[in-house]
């Protein structure tokens, strides 16, 4: 029997839509490790994407790991694979925030080269509070959008930022009020026609 999929593909106008589509919550279980990574080296071959947006279904982005996973060994591609392959997408990718943006959901997010996200999104790392550190690049990625103080406040007090204070912060480049994919049309669209391209995380250096 096949796995049902996680992790949605399409292209739309020259534009490649990943949708994260995995109840509850959009978990990053392993299935949708293995279909993300397989989507961003699908798209290093279609010479017709200009661009990608990275989105999630239903109430919110991603609310992380599947804790379902936890107690098992960890498997490849793990989340760190899959950040470092979004980052080092040879298109500009957009992720477009809403609800829920936690843990590994943050991280996924901070490997993206742009980030816009809806009125009320929620983003944290709440690892601390399980005794866990973040491992997918979240305590590298972070203090490069936002420096140390906002960095180590996250890191530490396992408390999320809403959207305001997300882009007050560096952490997110804008907030969205409208319908959020269709923002993020535009939202890439203007950054195409602007010849803006990849922006990867790990270059950028927060004052």
């Amino acid at each position: 029997m096949t796995a049902p999929r996680t992790a949605g593909f399409r292209v739309r106008d020259g534009m490649a839509v990943i949708t994260l589509d995995h109840s509850p919550a959009n978990v990053i279980s392993h299935g949708m490790r293995v279909e993300l990574l397989a989507h961003f080296a699908r798209i290093a071959t279609l010479a017709d994407v200009r661009g990608v947006v990275l989105m999630g279904a239903g109430e919110g982005f991603s609310a992380g790991a599947d804790i379902r996973e936890m107690a098992q060994v960890q498997t490849v591609p793990t989340l760190a694979q899959v950040c470092a392959a979004v980052e080092a997408c040879r298109v500009p990718v957009v992720a477009a925030l809403h609800g829920t943006v936690m843990g590994g959901g943050a991280e996924l997010a901070l490997a993206a080269h742009y980030r816009i996200a809806a009125s009320g999104t929620g983003i944290g790392l709440p690892d601390v509070t399980l005794g866990l550190v973040p491992g997918a690049g979240g305590t590298q990625r972070l203090p490069r959008l936002v420096g140390a103080v906002v960095a180590l406040d996250l890191l530490l007090g396992g408390r999320p930022l809403y959207a305001k204070t997300c882009r007050e912060a560096g952490l997110i480049d804008g907030i969205v009020t409208g319908d959020l994919g269709s923002a993020a049309f535009a939202y890439l669209a203007d950054l195409l026609a602007k010849g803006q391209g990849p922006r990867p995380t790990r270059a950028r250096r927060a004052p």
